[in-house]
């Protein structure tokens, strides 16, 4: 049995799809990208409700990409993208019962400089992810952003949640569907560079 590596169609459709998306929501990456940075001000302060603020931007951010990206736009050239849309969906129920509802993850004691992994996984999604797209797309319009795009809020969601604190199996349980994303999404690039 032979499994076929082929999609159903090549990374200049995707960087045209990415860019007529941007174009189609355009201001809303402004938006995101302030409010990224917002929660990160917000876990750095270790306020009582700054878990529960970044558990409600990120629970937005997902639900963004669930429905407008992937149900909305990305099911158009692509048959799984209702199922991923489903799965981001999701993960934004999930963590707004968890980090809203139930207020289980606390940005209490949450030491930046020792925090290296997540501060990395931040730089990734705000600076680098995007970078990286910059140099090889040369199209400002394709550039990935935190909160409209998936892997971008992927990476920076794993990064928030891990840093916060609270039980182990719940936030096991928040960066699954991330971290599954996150592996998804390199194997998939991969197979769009062979091809």
């Amino acid at each position: 049995m032979v499994i076929s590596a082929t999609l159903p169609y090549d990374i200049e459709t995707l960087i045209g799809f990415i860019a007529g998306y941007h174009e189609k929501i355009w201001p809303l990456q402004l938006l995101t990208l302030f409010l990224s940075v917002v929660i990160l001000w917000a876990v750095k302060q270790e306020l009582k409700a700054s878990s529960r603020f970044t558990g409600a931007v990120l629970s937005l951010f997902w639900l963004n990409v669930g429905f407008v990206f992937y149900i909305s736009s990305f099911s158009n050239i692509s048959f799984l993208a209702s199922y991923i849309g489903a799965f981001f969906i999701l993960e934004a129920l999930m963590i707004f019962y968890v980090c809203v509802f139930r207020n289980r993850l606390s940005c209490q004691n949450i030491s930046f400089s020792e925090n290296k992994f997540g501060i990395g996984l931040i730089a990734i999604s705000l600076f680098l992810y995007p970078g990286f797209v910059l140099f090889f797309t040369k199209s400002l319009s394709a550039i990935p952003v935190v909160g409209v795009t998936p892997l971008a809020t992927s990476i920076y969601t794993l990064a928030i949640l891990g840093m916060l604190n609270g039980p182990f199996a719940q936030k096991l349980a928040l960066l699954t569907i991330p971290g599954l994303h996150i592996m998804l999404s390199v194997i998939f690039a991969g197979l769009l560079l062979l091809n």
